[in-house]
Protein backbone atom coordinates (compact mmCIF):
# COMPACT_ATOMS: atom_id res chain seq x y z
CA UNK A 1 0.00 0.00 0.00
CA UNK A 2 1.50 3.17 -1.08
CA UNK A 3 1.03 7.00 0.84
CA UNK A 4 -1.32 7.54 -1.25
CA UNK A 5 -3.68 5.45 -0.99
CA UNK A 6 -3.04 4.96 3.15
CA UNK A 7 -3.73 8.56 3.50
CA UNK A 8 -7.15 8.18 1.32
CA UNK A 9 -8.17 5.21 3.47
CA UNK A 10 -7.60 7.24 6.56
CA UNK A 11 -9.49 10.52 5.48
CA UNK A 12 -12.41 8.32 4.13
CA UNK A 13 -12.88 8.03 8.16
CA UNK A 14 -13.46 11.49 8.91
CA UNK A 15 -17.06 12.84 9.04
CA UNK A 16 -17.87 16.17 9.01
CA UNK A 17 -17.39 17.82 12.56
CA UNK A 18 -13.25 16.26 11.92
CA UNK A 19 -13.39 18.02 8.92
CA UNK A 20 -15.19 21.49 10.12
CA UNK A 21 -12.16 21.18 13.34
CA UNK A 22 -9.18 20.67 10.63
CA UNK A 23 -10.23 23.93 8.98
CA UNK A 24 -10.83 25.57 12.19
CA UNK A 25 -7.43 24.34 13.38
CA UNK A 26 -5.81 25.29 10.26
CA UNK A 27 -7.24 28.80 10.68
CA UNK A 28 -6.03 29.15 14.49
CA UNK A 29 -2.77 28.11 12.81
CA UNK A 30 -2.88 31.02 10.51
CA UNK A 31 -3.78 33.74 13.21
CA UNK A 32 -0.90 32.25 15.42
CA UNK A 33 1.61 33.02 12.43
CA UNK A 34 0.18 36.11 12.20
CA UNK A 35 1.05 37.40 15.56
CA UNK A 36 4.88 35.29 15.21
CA UNK A 37 5.15 37.33 12.01
CA UNK A 38 3.77 40.88 12.17
CA UNK A 39 5.22 41.60 8.54
CA UNK A 40 2.20 39.02 6.88
CA UNK A 41 -0.25 41.89 8.72
CA UNK A 42 1.22 44.84 7.05
CA UNK A 43 0.52 43.32 3.09
CA UNK A 44 -2.47 44.87 1.16
CA UNK A 45 -5.87 43.10 1.02
CA UNK A 46 -5.57 42.93 -2.96
CA UNK A 47 -2.29 41.22 -2.56
CA UNK A 48 -3.80 38.51 -0.16
CA UNK A 49 -7.01 38.04 -1.97
CA UNK A 50 -5.36 37.41 -5.32
CA UNK A 51 -3.22 34.99 -3.77
CA UNK A 52 -5.71 33.23 -2.15
CA UNK A 53 -7.44 33.14 -5.33
CA UNK A 54 -4.42 31.72 -7.46
CA UNK A 55 -3.64 29.06 -4.62
CA UNK A 56 -7.78 27.83 -4.65
CA UNK A 57 -8.10 27.51 -8.09
CA UNK A 58 -6.98 24.04 -9.16
CA UNK A 59 -8.55 22.45 -5.82
CA UNK A 60 -11.64 24.38 -6.91
CA UNK A 61 -11.70 23.05 -10.35
CA UNK A 62 -10.58 19.63 -9.51
CA UNK A 63 -13.45 19.54 -6.90
CA UNK A 64 -16.22 20.36 -9.38
CA UNK A 65 -14.28 18.72 -12.86
CA UNK A 66 -17.13 15.72 -12.36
Amino acid sequence: MGLNSYMNSRVQKLDWIDIGLIKLSVAIFGIIIAKLLPIVTTYDYLILIIAFVIIAIRPTYRSFKK
